[in-house]
């Protein structure tokens, strides 16, 4: 069994995702990109352009087909499992009928690549994006300061210049260059954005009301341009963290590089008489730029 979290390093001739790298050690384009032209410029281009393995954070052309080849792999091997299971069979409709028995976390094995507390659970993990585009209701979402049911309201905080929600632009240059003008018409739909906290300014407490949890695990995600990782960039200017009214001491951990885990699981037992919990974040006045982009719950 790969760990998801280094399975690139176990694919043979791949060892390290590389932004903008063209091949995987084995194949130098696509199914696809190789019925291009490459007796032309742009047949050229567009055949190593789908050579791409991540064009950024995401994948690209050749990364998705490796993907999408180990899906039908896995699922083609199950089949033939099934077949050659339902073959031995003695009794293949008693043994296999049409409508199997249903499966839930109490007749499941425990997991081999999960916490268990995370993945025996009976509701998926709640989350709030607030990038774009984002399709779908937030579960997770940011108060007014002075909303009635805001915990935080009240706190002796002087504002020098609030939280506000931005939204970027398309990234147009994260299209490849040769691509850009083709008739096809490429888009970089994707667009960074979240809860701003201006740089050297007291922007006081972020209130976020949170959804429903059965195990108690908040995480909240940030964007910047930390080399380390922007979860530890976070920890390291200063950031503080509220349960309802009460301050969370930590240690907080950096997790999935881009995140804080402020807590993996409930302390203790905790309600608002509203229904629903709430985290409060703030920073120090003096630390740089913060850009909050999602919160995980579960």
């Amino acid at each position: 069994i790969i760990d998801p979290s280094v399975w690139y390093e176990k694919l043979p001739g791949w060892k390290k995702p590389a932004w903008g790298q063209v091949g995987d050690g084995l194949h130098n384009t696509t199914r696809y990109g190789e019925l291009e032209d490459v007796n032309t410029e742009e047949g050229l281009a567009r055949r190593e352009s789908l050579g791409v393995m991540y064009r950024n954070w995401h994948p690209g052309p050749l990364l998705f087909q490796t993907i999408a080849d180990i899906m039908a792999y896995y699922y083609s091997s199950a089949m033939l499992l099934a077949l050659d299971k339902v073959g031995k069979s003695k009794n293949p409709f008693k043994d296999f009928p049409k409508v199997p028995k249903v499966l839930n976390k109490h007749t499941m094995p425990k997991p081999l690549m999960c916490r268990e507390e995370w993945c025996n659970v009976d509701e998926p993990p709640g989350c709030g994006d607030f990038e774009q585009p984002t399709f779908g209701k937030h579960q997770a979402r940011v108060l007014d300061h002075n909303d009635p049911t805001n915990p935080l309201r009240l706190e002796p905080v002087t504002v020098e210049e609030p939280w506000v929600q931005i939204e970027g632009e398309e990234e147009v240059n994260l299209i490849p260059r040769e691509e850009r003008d083709l008739e096809i018409g490429c888009h970089h739909a994707d667009k960074c954005g979240g809860w701003k906290k201006v740089a050297n300014k007291e922007a006081g407490w972020l209130t976020l009301q949170l959804p429903k949890m059965e195990v108690g695990m908040i995480a909240v995600c940030f964007t910047c341009s930390a080399v380390d990782g922007c979860g530890g960039s976070m920890i390291n200017n200063g950031l503080e963290v509220k349960l309802e009214d009460q301050t969370l001491p930590g240690p907080f951990v950096e997790a999935f590089e881009v995140c804080v885990m402020i807590q993996d699981r409930f302390q203790a037992e905790i309600s608002n008489e509203f229904g629903h919990l709430h985290i409060g974040i703030r920073f120090p006045a003096s630390s740089p730029e913060v850009l909050l982009s999602h919160v995980i719950t579960l």
